[in-house]
């Protein structure tokens, strides 16, 4: 006659499937994307799931960070510099459609390259238009959006995303 288990062994296997599988999905998720992003990078951070479209054009930097529902387009090259972050549900999308043609022609995109400095912050809901470059050290606030170069070592803030002061620059 089986016995059914008794509450000590559920616990006990419980117990030991938290020491030993804690973190794996992890270590997964973080071993898919690097086999799919163009540059091979071993030493990033993914927290949730990402979304990124031709992830061949993503070159990421040592020590990025990207959390739940960042979602990347990259039509053209998008270059993450290194101890970059990039929080929850910000967009960077490298394609657009024109708006200076003629109705009959606004079907065709046109892309440009994103590039993001080091050590940069973009905050929840931050959004990165094309060709857009970030500078280093700059820290992006909650739900801006990025539609022009942004300097480096500034907060910037807004729609249009716009600094606001100056941060200070790292001891070298």
């Amino acid at each position: 006659m089986n016995k059914a288990p008794s509450y000590g062994m559920i616990s006990r296997l419980v117990r030991f499937c938290s020491n030993h599988w804690k973190g794996v999905a992890g270590r997964v998720r973080r071993l898919y994307w690097s086999y799919r992003f163009g540059n091979r990078p071993m030493n990033f951070s993914v927290y949730g799931k990402i979304i990124v479209r031709h992830p061949e054009n993503v070159t990421l930097g040592h020590d990025v960070q990207m959390s739940e529902g960042l979602y990347i387009n990259a039509r053209d090259r998008v270059t993450i510099g290194n101890h970059a972050r990039l929080s929850a549900f910000v967009r960077i999308n490298t394609g657009a459609l024109p708006m200076d043609v003629p109705p009959d022609h606004r079907d065709i995109h046109t892309s440009a390259p994103v590039q993001i400095g080091d050590y940069a912050w973009l905050a929840t809901g931050v959004t990165v238009n094309p060709g857009v470059t970030i500078g280093e050290g700059t820290v992006v606030g909650a739900g801006a959006v990025v539609s022009r170069d942004l300097p480096p070592y500034t907060f910037c803030v807004g729609v249009p995303a716009k600094p606001i002061r100056d941060l200070p620059r790292m001891a070298k």
